[in-house]
């Protein structure tokens, strides 16, 4: 049986990102306007901003997406809408158990966040897995398709949520 599914956790950052786009945009054009007026300090001051920026908008407007391909679920999360990064794979059949996020503190299981907190139709829960003899759980919001499919794969972990 073939199993493919794709659940995006994305956010609406309104006019705050396209903002934060012109503005790096017109310090790209300070940088090059003042290679010509100013010198070389007045382009590595508009440059220096520029990255700045970036790093910014790279922690600031976040994405996640969670794609379960047979029994392995890869949870990437998406930087400003340009970079990937591909935050771990879990096979859902050897997952540990899925807790609420009060029960894993409670259990002192470091926790990696791997959503958004906005959206209250998800579910959130953390899905541990047993790294290197310690528990690591991630944090992830499941759609009710997404978490069917948790459960046919791993009914001893998904049946109590």
């Amino acid at each position: 049986m073939d199993i493919f599914y794709e659940q995006f956790i994305t956010k609406d950052y309104g006019d705050i990102q396209k903002k934060f786009q012109s503005v790096r945009n017109t310090l790209v054009i300070l940088a090059m306007i003042s290679a010509v007026f100013v010198g070389t300090f007045g382009v590595v001051t508009f440059l220096m901003g520029y990255v700045i920026l970036g790093l910014i908008a790279r922690n600031l407007f976040l994405e996640y997406e969670y794609e379960i391909t047979e029994n392995e679920l890869v949870i990437t999360k998406i930087m400003n809408k340009k970079k990937r990064k591909v935050i771990t794979t879990l096979n859902i059949e050897k997952l540990v158990n899925a807790y609420s996020l009060e029960e894993a503190n409670n259990k002192n299981i470091r926790v990696v966040n791997a959503c958004i907190e906005d959206d209250k139709k998800l579910k959130e829960k953390i899905l541990v897995i047993n790294r290197d003899s310690k528990l690591v759980g991630f944090r992830v919001a499941m759609d009710k398709k997404l978490l069917s499919i948790c459960r046919k794969l791993n009914p001893m972990c998904f049946n109590s949520l």
